[in-house]
């Protein structure tokens, strides 16, 4: 595991100052402190150059934002959300797309930390790998640069945090299907290592409690965040002995794909089988029928997750993590069929 500034400071029987001095060279640090806080330095392969050196000094007023799919719309509207704000605040926007995976994110948290960025807006790539973040985060905090997570809650992280109401949206989108007179409903949703899709999983699952529909697994799948999972999710779910007679689909990206296999298999929307999706796109309201949503209000979000940051950044807030929930609603359009009790 990668060592911190602070695990550096435990090992050497010092404080976290008394090893940014080392670090940098500065101050009166006895020569056996010294000595000892180097040969801790060296047993970790610390890399004060790249992570954590201290207290960051100026600003050079840039923010960093990590995103996880660049092509995922949601995040397309949150990235010029974000920006439009950061623009506003004086600053300019550094933008790292990890493509969902783990490395790359890392890299750009260490690109940024180099980069003395004044904070940083993390919508991470997941919680199976919490710990290595956590480590990273922790070398933003030594060098005194705010982060704010978005959209994915990470156990362990303890920073500002802004997420949507991922739970009741994917229950009021499964309830709206439920009362239309639906009771085989298939659930698409992005990796279960995120706390986004095992809330939606959650939301789901309560709308067929509170109407005593019972659960089925061979109704819902997880899948990556990629067209080509909604795609194969899509053919398994209407190659069931018993298809399901709507489908909710918990993001837009894998939308595409169940768009596809429908059109593939000459499935009608609604008259065929009904259709929802968790996140709005530019173009849901001009498909042919138009789609019913659950609609974020990625403006609200954006702008929070800025607000969050630029209270740190400026000294108007040192309190402990806030986490900001953030409502979503059902848009009704064409896309679900009623049928007959």
């Amino acid at each position: 595991m990668t060592a911190t500034i602070k695990d550096i400071a435990k090992y050497a029987g010092v404080s976290v100052g008394t090893v940014s001095k080392v670090l940098n060279n500065q101050g009166n640090v006895k020569e056996n402190l010294r000595i000892r806080v180097e040969a801790v330095i060296d047993k970790f392969h610390y890399r004060p150059s790249s992570l954590a050196r201290g207290m960051k000094i100026s600003r050079t007023h840039t923010i960093g934002l990590i995103i996880p799919k660049i092509t995922n719309s949601f995040y397309v509207q949150v990235i010029e959300q974000i920006e439009k704000r950061v623009n506003a605040m004086n600053h300019a926007l550094v933008l790292g797309n990890s493509n969902e995976d783990i490395e790359m994110e890392i890299n750009f948290l260490r690109t940024f930390s180099n980069m003395r960025i004044d904070g940083l807006v993390l919508a991470s790539t997941g919680r199976n790998q919490e710990i290595r973040i956590q480590q990273e985060i922790e070398c933003y905090k030594d060098l005194n640069i705010p982060v704010v997570l978005i959209s994915r809650r990470l156990p362990g992280i303890d920073v500002d945090t802004v997420e949507l109401e991922n739970k009741k949206g994917a229950y009021l989108a499964t309830r709206h299907l439920i009362e239309n007179g639906h009771k085989r409903i298939g659930m698409i949703s992005s990796s279960s290592h995120t706390s986004a899709s095992s809330e939606r999983i959650e939301g789901y699952m309560k709308a067929l409690e509170e109407f005593q529909i019972p659960y089925e697994s061979t109704l819902v799948h997880v899948g990556g965040l990629t067209i080509d999972s909604g795609y194969h999710i899509t053919r398994r779910l209407l190659s069931l002995p018993h298809p399901p007679s709507a489908i909710f689909v918990g993001s837009n990206f894998q939308l595409l794909g169940t768009l596809r296999a429908l059109k593939e298999r000459n499935v009608r929307i609604p008259k065929d089988i009904s259709l929802i999706c968790f996140d709005d796109t530019a173009w849901s309201s001009f498909a042919d029928p138009p789609l019913t949503v659950i609609l974020p209000d990625t403006e609200n979000f954006s702008q929070t997750a800025v607000d969050f940051l630029f209270d740190r950044i400026d000294g108007n807030f040192i309190g402990e993590a806030r986490h900001r929930i953030l409502p979503t609603k059902l848009v009704v359009r064409n896309s679900v069929k009623r049928l007959q009790q």
